[in-house]
């Protein structure tokens, strides 16, 4: 499979997600026709803009962003910023998070001299009857949710703007809002993905490699997802699981229909119908007709070939 890859220049007032039930959000599929198989590689939250990478390859996107690149933000507060703040935030600063407060890793910050040439927001956010603003850029290695504007509103000067301009070796540049580039990511990341190991960790023309029981997702009681071990394609969601009694991990139906492709498998001297991943074309199992209500289907996966994230 050939993946694709592009940059975007996200405007504010979309959700870094391209499909959904959202109720009155917008969504990143409204601007472009993305392929159905891509995914956004981290994301800038509904009021943020800028650049943002999106590929079809769940490896080029693990890899970006286990990788800890770059990611480098302008960022206009609420006050002239003072030199004394800005120590803080390159030191590191204590934020909120969901399970507590984080410290965040070292950082760089400065002020800009002068505002940056960017296009006017969709949504104005104030007017300078209620006082002055200053610009700052901030380059950091890691994303934790809302981290940017927690650290300026933890030292005083709260965020009214942010845009991230750059992610590793790629830069928004002179990229119109709402606009979308085709390009090569592996080429800008100077990296080569191996070819994907089905062989080794799932079944390809009548090589199973999974036996019943082999495997522990079967007994996993916790609320979550299942996606593919190699390229990280949502599967299965753990509501739709239930005991089969067979010794594989047995689902009603997939998270989307378009995640999987069904194809007829004549191996073992059998006629059964093959479960495979939508995106890489690898072996993820069999689908039968004697499930639970209300599907009717027994999707049996190969338990080795799959990966539980929590929720």
């Amino acid at each position: 499979m050939i993946h694709r890859h592009f940059i975007f220049h996200k405007p504010d007032g979309y959700l870094s997600q391209l499909a959904g039930e959202v109720k009155k959000k917008k969504l990143l599929n409204e601007l472009y026709a993305f392929p159905a198989q891509a995914m956004c590689i981290g994301r800038l939250d509904e009021d943020s803009e800028g650049l943002l990478l999106l590929t079809t390859d769940g490896r080029m996107s693990e890899h970006i962003r286990t990788a800890a690149a770059e990611k480098e933000y302008f960022v206009q507060v609420d006050g002239l910023i003072t030199e004394q703040a800005l120590a803080r935030l390159r030191e590191g600063t204590e934020i909120g998070l969901r399970n507590g407060k984080y410290q965040t890793k070292p950082c760089t910050a400065f002020a800009l001299k002068s505002p940056p040439e960017i296009s006017p927001r969709n949504r104005r956010i104030r007017d300078d009857r209620h006082g002055p603003t200053s610009w700052i850029a901030v380059t950091l290695t890691e994303g934790k949710f809302r981290q940017i504007r927690k650290m300026t509103a933890a030292v005083g000067f709260p965020t009214l703007r942010l845009i991230r301009v750059r992610v590793g070796p790629v830069l928004l540049a002179d990229l119109p809002a709402g606009i979308v580039t085709e390009v090569d990511l592996p080429a800008y990341f100077l990296i080569i993905l191996p070819p994907c190991p089905r062989k080794e960790i799932g079944r390809r023309h009548g090589k199973d490699m999974n036996k019943n029981c082999s495997s522990k997702l079967p007994g996993i009681r916790e609320k979550g997802i299942y996606q593919w071990a190699d390229c990280l394609l949502p599967l299965f969601a753990s509501e739709t699981k239930f005991e089969s009694g067979t010794g594989w991990p047995s689902f009603r139906v997939p998270v989307k229909a378009q995640n999987v492709v069904v194809a007829s498998d004549k191996s073992f001297g059998m006629s059964r119908d093959e479960v495979l991943c939508a995106r890489c074309e690898a072996h993820l199992g069999h689908v039968f007709d004697d499930g639970p209500e209300p599907t009717g289907l027994r999707y049996c996966m190969n338990g080795v070939a799959m990966k539980f994230s929590r929720e």
